[in-house]
């Protein structure tokens, strides 16, 4: 068995399925090279996600087998184990305080009616507004530069195409290396009120440790979040019941976001953790050494835990595990959860009469996030 599977863009994987209800912890074959233990059942992703003996930091060791190509070599929070992870990520997470993230809500705003006025029917929904909506985002967050936000896109396209040879990978990341250190250099020069400066500031973090963890909370930052807002809108007009609900009651709109993060996949899987020792999940012993994927898509689908799981329902008790459970739970869910609620009222209360140009959409192949080749929209 070959993972990932093919799959037909966000529509359910019934190869998941049947995995999560006959042998939710399995070894599988990578497209990438190599075997891991696939984890796709709710309460065993969240025992792999919060135990200490599952290692990230192991996982960076060249050759293990990732369905991330190449992200080993990143040294950002994604993959720290204790106590370094601690120590990173609370001098982080103060950058990224609820305080600054509110002060945002009224720019986020902005940035989505500039986004929505330049709209013209037929539009690309997710190349002229779910794309460059979070980009512009991270960008205001961390004082960069917003006409640089394609030449970030180009990079990111490179890293997250598993089809990419390992030296195109390794270029674009050094592009953006590049790119982030001289930023960095200008914000000691010229600080300002965003988070990088807020990060350099922090005498606690070497420079390196800002250049890594910027550049994960970029990529985190953006391609699952685009990807969220232009699958969220496909899901919401193929479910025209659940899109009436929220434009009788706005109101739910936080739920909705919430349910469209338990419906839909983000990414294939989490990045690689690596068996410290012999574990036991789900009654399968893990022995020291091997590689583990936890699947939070079929996860988030699983039938013990979720009511009709494949049903879309915006009126779901919030509950699921897109941003991950445990110490790695994602830093950027909190202004994630902003730019999807933004972008969902400001297109159903701009474009009330929404709908999709074109039936047969297609996704682009071989990423490791759910991505519209393009979302053709009218009204």
């Amino acid at each position: 068995m070959t993972f990932p599977f093919a799959t037909n863009g966000i529509d359910a994987d019934e190869e998941l399925g049947t995995l999560r209800r006959t042998s939710p912890v399995t070894k599988v074959s990578l497209r990438t090279g190599g075997e891991a233990w696939l984890v796709t059942r709710y309460a065993d992703v969240r025992q792999v996600q919060a135990d200490p003996r599952f290692s990230r930091k192991a996982a960076t060791k060249p050759g293990t087998p990732s369905v991330w190509p190449d992200f080993q070599i990143s040294q950002g929070l994604l993959y720290l184990d204790e106590p370094d992870h601690s120590r990173v990520r609370k001098l982080v997470a103060a950058a990224f305080s609820p305080r600054r993230i509110e002060k945002l809500e009224p720019q986020v705003q902005v940035i989505a009616d500039r986004l929505a006025d330049e709209l013209t029917p037929p539009a690309d929904l997710f190349a002229d507004f779910a794309y460059p909506l979070p980009l512009l985002v991270i960008a205001e967050v961390l004082g960069m530069p917003a006409t640089d936000q394609h030449q970030f896109a180009a990079w990111m396209n490179v890293i997250l195409d598993a089809t990419q040879p390992p030296e195109a990978i390794g270029a674009a990341f050094g592009g953006v290396y590049g790119y982030l250190a001289q930023l960095m250099a200008m914000k000691k020069a010229n600080p300002g009120d965003d988070a990088l400066t807020a990060l350099l500031q922090t005498e606690q973090l070497s420079d390196d440790e800002v250049l890594h963890n910027v550049q994960n909370l970029v990529f985190a930052g953006q391609e699952p979040t685009s990807n969220m807002i232009a699958n969220g809108v496909v899901t919401l007009l193929r479910h025209p019941d659940q899109l009436a609900l929220l434009k009788a009651d706005p109101d739910l709109t936080p739920r909705a976001v919430e349910e469209l993060l338990r419906y839909l996949p983000t990414i294939t899987a989490s990045p690689t953790r690596v068996a410290a020792v012999d574990v036991e999940v789900g009654g399968v012993t893990i022995p020291a050494g091997d590689a583990v994927l936890t699947v939070e898509r079929s996860a988030n689908h699983d039938d013990e835990v979720f009511e009709d799981a494949a049903r879309f329902d915006i009126t779901r008790e919030p509950t699921h595990l897109a941003f991950g459970h445990g110490p790695h739970f994602c830093l950027g869910a909190a202004l994630a959860r902003l730019e999807i609620a933004t972008a969902l009222r400001t297109l159903i209360t701009r474009f009330p009469e929404l709908r999709l140009a074109e039936e047969q959409l297609e996704w682009l192949p071989n990423r490791i996030v759910y991505t519209p080749r393009e979302l053709q929209v009218t009204w």
